[in-house]
């Protein structure tokens, strides 16, 4: 019998823009702070190169969720990258939710470089809400597979 703790189990890729969500990130990691390890960041040159098809060709390949950490929008070198990954991003919520499929497994989080304590809250309540919605259940509590849950508390 497995023991499965929810938010370790999750695989969530985040794309994150070089000129903002991955510099939070590395200061994230360059001065102590945790990062869920369920969490893998790729670099990329601009939020708005991820489109409906990335999003969803991630979650294919066996992703429970995706975000993309991009620039604000009215920082955003490529001047509208961000507005289009958001755009895309609620493409891929509509797709995901006429298909039956949890929609808020796609997100968008906007950080400056400067900004990464506001992008740790952010991540880690995208990964805690992600695992709720996955599996029904608070997101820490423990699932032991084969097992039915039992009340042992004599009420």
């Amino acid at each position: 019998m497995a023991t499965v703790r929810i938010l370790e189990d999750l695989r969530i890729l985040a794309y994150a823009c070089e000129h903002s969500g991955y510099l939070a990130y590395r200061e994230i990691l360059s001065s102590g702070q945790e990062w869920p390890s369920a969490i893998e960041v790729m670099s990329i040159p601009c939020g708005g190169r991820i489109g409906l098809r990335e999003l969803l060709e991630t979650l294919e390949r066996g992703y429970h969720g995706v975000l993309v950490l991009a620039c604000p929008q009215d920082a955003c070198r490529h001047l509208t990258g961000s507005r289009r990954v958001g755009a895309e991003v609620a493409r891929a919520r509509r797709w995901l939710e006429q298909l039956g499929l949890e929609p808020g497994c796609v997100g968008v989080l906007q950080a400056s470089a400067l900004d990464a304590a506001r992008l740790r809250r952010e991540v880690a309540s995208f990964h805690r809400e992600l695992a709720e919605a996955v599996s029904g259940r608070p997101a820490g509590d423990e699932v032991v597979e084969g097992e039915k849950e039992v009340d042992t508390s004599g009420r």
